[in-house]
């Protein structure tokens, strides 16, 4: 009896660590140019952004993706967007960028891929975090920093 117990124990430990590593591991999707899985966008706002993106992306081959998520759940913004990035199955990765803005840690993150990178380096990125995003984000204003965060990745990648 006690080794049922003591089986049935270890089963229900594992059970648990497997759903908590699952739950941990369950990124949101990207799906389109606007991803609002955190519901802090209004509807104009993210019409508003998917006509200027769809734009940019027609007018310059650049696909910039906005994703909101709740938390990073334990994650530093960027870490987090990295693991979404790699997790994104996209052909158009290479010349992509991707603005992460996360709702209850009011922090924001970009990651741009291989073509990108040159022109959105770290200390790039860093400056445009610590902008009118930032400020934005600070006064809980996501319409705004959405905004602010499209428009100057496309005005780095414009130069």
């Amino acid at each position: 009896m006690i080794k049922w117990r003591r089986f049935l124990a270890l089963l229900l430990v594992m059970c648990s660590t497997a759903v908590w590593a699952a739950e941990r591991e369950a990124l949101p999707p990207v799906n389109s140019r606007i991803n609002d899985h955190a519901g802090v966008l209004s509807n104009s706002q993210m019409h508003l952004l998917y006509q200027l993106l769809a734009q940019y992306d027609f007018a310059t081959r650049h696909y910039v993706v906005v994703l909101t998520a709740v938390t990073a759940g334990g994650d530093s913004p960027q870490a987090y967007a990295e693991r979404v990035w790699q997790a994104w199955p996209s052909q158009k990765r290479p010349r992509a960028a991707l603005l992460l803005l996360l709702r209850e840690e009011r922090r924001a993150a970009i990651v741009a891929g291989e073509e990108l990178g040159k022109i959105l380096d770290v200390a790039t990125i860093k400056q445009l975090l610590t902008g009118e995003i930032d400020v934005a984000l600070r006064r809980g204003d996501f319409d705004g920093a959405a905004m602010e965060g499209v428009k100057a990745i496309m005005g780095v990648l414009s130069r």
